[in-house]
């Protein structure tokens, strides 16, 4: 595992907030060795609270693929396997215990991008094999291993139920033009969410997405499916598991939640984009950020009403933030697929 080249500064502030609701947020700066960025690669929570985080050396098209682990308290270490530094970029990542981890990689070709899936343990490669077709490859841990999303050189959109040596236990097929942008591990049954494309417009401008979210058991048998009747979204972007077992998905319009038999059972508009969601005590945290760096966090309750919420500004510019739980408190992860720019901040969260 390769040290940490440059002396990491870490700049702690404390940020302004108009209301006392969510106390004073602390949001940690981190500065990110050399000229990394996350460029939209992934990230995953371990158990201990470090942050693993994928992306790549470089600028836009000449990436060296690269993987940071990020402490909560704004420490990082560069933990790219030595020797790995090939063009491409790290993708989506699960944690596992200690330096090990399962992390996605796409390696530029000739032809485009090859996409690898392995597993790393300490800085050595344990083992690695080639998805097929193009991505995007997503990740989920579940149990004894994980699942994950891929689209095969068919067309056919797969999920795959794989133990941590790689091997397979068995795979879904999606028939119809559907992009994965996630999915969630339940106790029994599972759910992906992501987008479905519709037939092409007829004067050849385009073509609409529509949310998509499917349910799933613990042998890969289809549950149900749910589509929205609205043609003029993009899709679900994040989930959480509800405590009375059911989820709630986060559209460009807003949050929905379902029943675990997909009956629809409150929704919760809002005007603004929305990039995140966490389930919390009680509740729902909801977050995004505004072009000028400003952070918009909204708690629901169980019910899907408005709690309350903040506009927390934070005086930087960032591209993108995904709220999580970590030791009963909550966090937004800001990122900026910029190299050699924002980095990589933390805000944590009064919860209460």
């Amino acid at each position: 595992m390769k040290k940490l080249r440059n002396t990491l500064m870490l700049l702690l502030c404390l940020m302004l907030s108009a209301a006392a609701a969510l106390g004073e947020p602390q949001c940690m700066y981190v500065d990110l060795p050399g000229d990394f960025a996350p460029y939209g690669g992934g990230w995953g929570l371990s158990e201990d609270g470090s942050v693993w985080v994928g992306g790549g050396f470089g600028t836009p098209g000449q990436t060296r693929g690269g993987l940071l682990r990020v402490s909560l308290d704004g420490s990082c270490a560069d933990v790219t396997p030595e020797g790995d530094r090939m063009e491409g970029l790290y993708g989506e990542v699960i944690p596992l215990e200690g330096d090990s981890c399962i992390a996605v990689r796409s390696v530029r070709t000739e032809n485009g991008y090859t996409d690898y899936l392995g597993r790393l343990d300490a800085g050595e490669r344990a083992w690695q094999m080639e998805v097929p077709g193009s991505g995007p490859v997503h990740l989920c841990r579940i149990g004894d291993g994980f699942l994950m999303s891929c689209k095969p050189a068919s067309g056919a959109v797969e999920i795959r139920r794989m133990d941590f040596s790689g091997g397979e236990t068995w795979r879904i097929q999606l028939k119809e033009r559907i992009v994965i942008e996630g999915m969630l591990a339940g106790e029994g049954w599972h759910v992906a969410y992501g987008m479905k494309y519709e037939e092409q417009h007829a004067d050849g401008s385009g073509q609409n997405t529509t949310p998509v979210l499917l349910a799933f058991d613990d042998a890969g048998r289809l549950l149900w499916k749910w589509e929205s009747a609205r043609y003029d979204c993009h899709g679900f972007v994040a989930a959480a598991w509800r405590e009375d077992g059911g989820v709630v998905a986060l559209e460009q319009s807003g949050a929905i939640a379902f029943s675990p038999e997909g009956e629809v059972e409150w929704t919760y508009e809002t005007d603004s984009r929305r990039r995140g969601l966490a389930a919390v005590e009680g509740g729902f945290l909801l977050a995004s950020i505004s072009g000028s760096g400003e952070v918009h966090a909204e708690f629901l309750d169980a019910g899907g009403a408005l709690r309350r919420e903040e506009y927390i500004p934070t005086g930087r510019n960032w591209s993108g933030c995904t709220p999580f739980i970590s030791g009963g408190d909550a966090y937004v992860l800001l990122e900026s697929i910029y190299a050699g720019s924002e980095g990589l901040g933390l805000m944590k969260l009064d919860a209460e």
